[in-house]
């Protein structure tokens, strides 16, 4: 396992077993939480003074667990916020996972697609979904609405890989 800032210069080399993160952050000084990739268990915090590796509790949640987590970031709340190929999942000030958005019955918000590889947390409190498969999701948590952009719309396909604002 080895870490690599954002320049891709290599900062750490760590052997854990059969770990391979496929995102990160650090959510508090030298601790990161770094998310499976391809047939992992589940996401991980790593402890860069100790190089402890231990698995995350996903509680009730264990439809996180071996799955692929293509972005670990804080929204504008602070809160940690998954991006997986179960839906999206919100975790509270304790790293509790406490909010699912997907296509399950028991998701808060129902979105169309599971497949979620990136988000953008508008200032207007919306969220903007890249999905994998569906296309370009604007989500309404308040009103639990969306609104789906996609071929239909115009776009190339419905692969969508990343949400950048607009500088303008």
């Amino acid at each position: 396992f080895i870490l690599f800032d954002t320049g891709f210069r290599e900062i750490k080399k760590l052997v854990h077993g059969n770990a391979s993160g496929f995102s990160a952050l650090e959510v508090k000084p030298n601790v990161l939480l770094i998310g499976p990739h391809y047939n992992q268990k589940t996401l991980h915090w790593l402890d860069l003074n100790t190089d402890n590796f231990t698995e995350f509790n996903t509680g009730k949640y264990t439809h996180l667990n071996y799955v692929v987590v293509n972005q670990i970031a804080k929204n504008r709340e602070n809160r940690i916020v998954l991006c997986t190929r179960n839906g999206v999942f919100f975790c509270d000030e304790k790293y509790n996972v406490v909010e699912e958005w997907n296509n399950r019955s028991s998701a808060k918000v129902i979105i169309p697609s599971q497949n979620i590889n990136y988000f953008y947390h508008d200032p207007d409190g919306s969220y903007w979904l890249a999905s994998g498969d569906k296309g370009m999701i604007h989500v309404f948590p308040k009103t639990g609405k969306y609104i789906l952009y996609n071929m239909d719309n115009g776009f190339p396909n419905n692969t969508i890989n990343l949400i950048t604002p607009d500088k303008s």
